[in-house]
């Protein structure tokens, strides 16, 4: 695991770096959230992606272990202590017009990233959608958090 922690060390700083304004994010989150869509990567797009990511010349890519990575962190990053409560919940929500590659399987996704994907109508119901996101958002952050998602961001 320790080369996924200088790999998304590494992608902090990079996302930090093209901030302008002042911005609260986890670069943790945003790499496990681009790592869950790499799943589905192919070809110049999942060579693009481990290299953004930081993890390409990994043996891991070469050994198809940089999931299981991954589910060592989160898995580790949820267990509960008694000092704070720190809770990593991901979701996926695409258009149902649209099918996943089988390496995309929601299967995958939960054994690896402790997630799911949901099938929603981005184009005819987008404001139902939007409901719909930010209800999760919400009751996962335990009403700290009602708004994550706008129709400008979907």
């Amino acid at each position: 695991m320790d080369s996924l922690s200088e790999a998304n060390t590494c992608f902090g700083f990079d996302l930090f770096q093209q901030k302008k304004a002042k911005v609260f994010l986890s670069p943790t989150k945003h790499s496990s959230v681009l790592s869950m869509v790499y799943l589905g990567g192919q070809n110049t797009t999942a060579l693009h992606m481990e290299k953004k990511l930081g993890i390409s010349g990994w043996k891991e890519v070469k050994t198809g272990n940089v999931h299981p990575q991954f589910q060592k962190l989160l898995t580790e990053l949820n267990k509960p202590t008694g000092s704070y409560d720190l809770t990593v919940a991901n979701k996926l929500y695409r258009e149902n017009r649209f099918t996943l590659l089988s390496s995309f399987l929601p299967s995958h996704l939960k054994k690896f990233y402790l997630a799911c994907v949901e099938s929603v109508d981005f184009v005819n119901a987008t404001e139902e959608s939007q409901k719909k996101i930010n209800a999760w958002v919400e009751k996962q952050t335990h009403g700290k958090t009602s708004r994550m998602s706008t129709y400008q961001l979907i």
